[in-house]
């Protein structure tokens, strides 16, 4: 039974050590112990075009070899088809428009942005969902901590972000 509502999870820095060591491992623990709706999707972003099968074989490369100890083959195989990969730019203000026609009307769904990338690009990534619609009320955005590298740039990120997200969505 799952106990979160229909998701999409959605990965920007996708390709990245922390979605494939830390990230991934920790979503295929919650599917195989049930907690993920059947609804949900994750959606990897990177900047190369890599496809779907590329990037599952990423996967299975870099991101399998972490969840060894208490690896399902069912379990796992079900996980895998949750996820799929969109190629987006983090810097390219046309790349978004792409990732919002692909998660579509968001209706009862909620979206969760994960932004596991440098910290300089929170401020741009969150100014770009917005402008593509994608800082609705059921949308939320995760910013992998450092925030900076000091106070001041903490301060300044998290002014920036707040311009597109109100505070009840980080």
């Amino acid at each position: 039974m799952a106990t979160t509502p229909a998701f999409d999870m959605v990965l920007f820095g996708g390709t990245g050590d922390l979605v494939m060591r830390k990230l991934l491992p920790a979503l295929y623990q919650a599917h195989k112990a049930g907690l993920l709706h059947q609804d949900g999707r994750i959606i990897a972003l990177g900047r190369k075009d890599v496809g779907r099968s590329g990037y599952l074989a990423q996967v299975e490369d870099q991101a399998r070899p972490h969840v060894e100890q208490d690896f399902d083959p069912a379990a796992w195989a079900a996980f895998i088809e949750r996820i799929d990969f969109h190629k987006l730019d983090a810097a390219e203000p046309l790349d978004y428009a792409g990732l919002a026609e692909r998660l579509g009307p968001n209706g009862e769904r909620v979206t969760v942005c994960y932004l596991a990338t440098a910290p300089h690009l929170f401020a741009t990534i969150c100014e770009q969902l917005a402008a593509v619609g994608l800082n609705r009320p059921s949308v939320r955005v995760v910013l992998e901590k450092p925030l900076g590298h000091d106070l001041a740039s903490s301060c300044e990120i998290n002014a920036a972000v707040a311009r597109f997200f109100q505070e009840d969505q980080l």
